[in-house]
């Protein structure tokens, strides 16, 4: 039987699902299972000790580096990223996408990558449309595409969005969920034709790694350059002078490029500015509403919000010591 996997995603509502889900779940599952939720950082996470305790196998935030183990539940922590690499999952802060970290679409793109044809992907009660770029990946490449049923999800726009985008292999409640997917991966997937699908935004990244680095190289004259204008924020072309470097934006604003450098210096000392403030006060909020939870007695927000308050702090003095008081070099 082929290496197999499956990921799960979720938004509003999509908790209520999961525990239908996994409480038919097979005890023996034969591949492991990876779930990201939408959730604040905030917030400490339970979900993981309630999937536990709702069904047969056992569920746990995932950790940087940690082995893959069949019959597995691995929950993306609150505020970082989720992906599979190898034989082993990847937990990291990277870019929000789609304006959410943990996402949906980059656990689902990882799979695509890692089981191919093995990849089994579920998108279940939600808004908008992170996950449905990453079902496209999996379907791509060969793939299963489970969607919850629109009228069974307490958010059904998730779902809506990916059955208008994505030619999914099974639209299912949630209630039938977890024996399907027992069955999908214990019997094999029959062939669908999904790889004749394209997923254009799965080869981005490698795009911008080849744009920045042609930038490096000074090959992009004539071309729409990789920089903002320092004035305005517009993007700006590349002239095509060969001996100089010359920008200019879509509203008028021109650098030669020694004087762009310059622009970029003041743009990053007040945006470091900015950002000093933003934690600092981020840290003394965090200090005033900890004494308050105190005075009421409430121990676990109180450490709730002093970590919120030392991150903070740490925050500030990276800020502060690598970009404010940085002698100039």
């Amino acid at each position: 039987m082929a290496d197999r996997g499956i990921v799960i995603g979720a938004s509003a509502g999509g908790p209520e699902a999961l525990l239908e889900i996994v409480k038919d779940l097979p005890p023996d599952l034969p591949a492991p299972a990876f779930v990201v939720v939408h959730c604040s950082p905030d917030f400490p996470s339970v979900l993981p000790e309630i999937l536990s305790r709702s069904g047969p196998l056992q569920a746990a935030h995932a950790q940087d580096g940690q082995e893959i183990v069949p019959g597995r539940l691995y929950v993306a922590p609150a505020g970082y990223h989720l992906t599979v690499e190898g034989e082993r999952v990847r937990v990291w802060f990277g870019p929000k996408v789609n304006a959410f970290r943990p996402a949906i679409d980059p656990l689902f793109r990882s799979a695509a990558e890692r089981y191919g044809t093995g990849a089994v992907g579920v998108l279940l009660s939600g808004g908008m449309t992170d996950g449905v770029a990453g079902l496209l990946a999996i379907k791509r490449e060969g793939g299963v595409a489970v969607v919850q049923s629109p009228e069974d999800a307490v958010v059904p726009a998730l779902p809506l969005n990916a059955l208008a985008a994505v030619n999914a292999d099974h639209v299912v409640p949630a209630s039938e969920m977890g024996r399907l997917l027992g069955q999908l991966v214990t019997r094999g997937q029959v062939e669908t034709g999904a790889s004749a699908m394209l997923d254009t935004l799965a080869r981005a990244e490698e795009a911008s790694r080849a744009d920045f680095a042609a930038q490096q190289r000074g090959e992009r004259a004539g071309q729409v350059s990789l920089f903002s204008c320092p004035h305005c924020g517009g993007v700006m072309r590349q002239t095509d002078e060969t001996r100089l470097a010359e920008f200019l934006c879509h509203v008028g604003h021109s650098y030669e490029g020694e004087a762009l450098l310059a622009a970029q210096a003041e743009t990053v000392e007040a945006t470091a500015y900015n950002l000093l403030r933003a934690v600092k006060e981020r840290a003394l909020l965090a200090r005033e509403l900890a004494a308050l939870a105190r005075g009421r007695g409430d121990d676990t927000t109180e450490a709730r919000l002093r970590g919120i308050a030392d991150q903070a702090e740490r925050q500030a003095a990276l800020v502060e010591g690598d970009l404010v008081r940085r002698p100039q070099a």
